[in-house]
C-alpha cells in the first residue's frame, strides 16, 4: 500500500482554539495575528500555514502603507532619489523610516514565527539561514552605489572600491534568491506531524 507524502498526512485539529504551545490549523486573520503577538520570542514548537501566511498578509500591507505615508509626508523624496546627480542615500531612507521601524519592531517576532513554521513542516529553523546570503549582498550593493555618482557612471569610472562590494553583493545576492526560492517552497508545504519532535515538553 502506496505511503502518502508527508505533507499530506492528516493532522489532529483540536475542537475549537488550539493551546497556544500547539499550532492552530486554520486559523483565523485574527487568531493569527494574535498568536503572532503572543508568541513573540517563542522559538520551539510549531506554526501553521494558515498562522503564517495571515501574518505574511498583515505584515506586507501595514509595511505599503507605511512606505506610501513616508514617500508622500517627505514630498515623494523616494521617488526623487534617482534625479540628483548623485546617489543619495538619505533620500531613500527618509521615505522609508516609518516601514523600517515597523520591520525592526515585528523582526525577533517574525523570525520565530518562521521557525514555527518550517518546525511543522519536520524541519530545522536553522533553514532560516539560507536567506542571510542575499541580506549582505543587499548591504554590499547599497554601500557600492552610495559611492557611485552619474559623471562616473558616464564615464565607465566605478572604482575598484565600488566595484569589490557590488560584484560581491550581486554574487551573494544570486546566492540569496536560491535560498529564499528554496525557503518559500518549504513554508507552503503542508505539515508533517513528525514535526511534534521540536514542541517543548514538560
Amino acid at each position: 500500500m502506496p505511503v502518502p507524502p508527508p505533507g499530506s498526512w492528516p493532522v489532529p485539529q483540536p475542537a475549537g482554539p488550539a493551546p497556544l504551545h500547539l499550532p492552530q490549523y486554520d486559523a483565523s486573520i485574527g487568531q493569527a495575528a494574535s498568536r503572532f503577538w503572543r508568541k513573540f520570542a517563542v522559538f520551539s514548537g510549531r506554526a501553521s500555514r494558515s498562522e503564517y501566511w495571515w501574518w505574511a498578509l498583515i505584515s506586507f500591507v501595514v509595511s505599503a502603507v507605511l512606505q506610501l505615508a513616508g514617500s508622500l509626508a517627505t514630498g515623494g523624496g523616494l521617488l526623487l532619489a534617482g534625479t540628483t546627480p548623485a546617489f543619495d542615500l538619505r533620500a531613500v531612507v527618509r521615505p522609508l523610516a516609518p516601514a523600517l521601524v515597523w520591520s525592526l519592531v515585528v523582526l525577533v517576532p517574525s523570525i520565530a514565527l518562521t521557525v514555527r513554521r518550517l518546525h511543522d513542516t519536520n524541519r530545522s529553523g536553522w533553514w532560516y539561514l539560507v536567506v542571510l546570503p542575499g541580506l549582505a549582498g543587499s548591504v554590499l550593493q547599497l554601500v557600492a552605489f552610495s559611492a557611485l555618482d552619474e559623471q562616473r557612471l558616464a564615464s565607465g569610472d566605478l572604482g575598484g572600491l565600488a566595484l569589490g562590494p557590488l560584484v560581491g553583493g550581486l554574487v551573494l545576492s544570486l546566492v540569496g534568491i536560491v535560498g529564499s526560492i528554496a525557503l518559500l517552497v518549504f513554508l507552503v508545504l503542508g505539515p508533517d506531524p513528525r514535526g511534534a519532535r521540536f514542541d517543548r515538553r514538560g
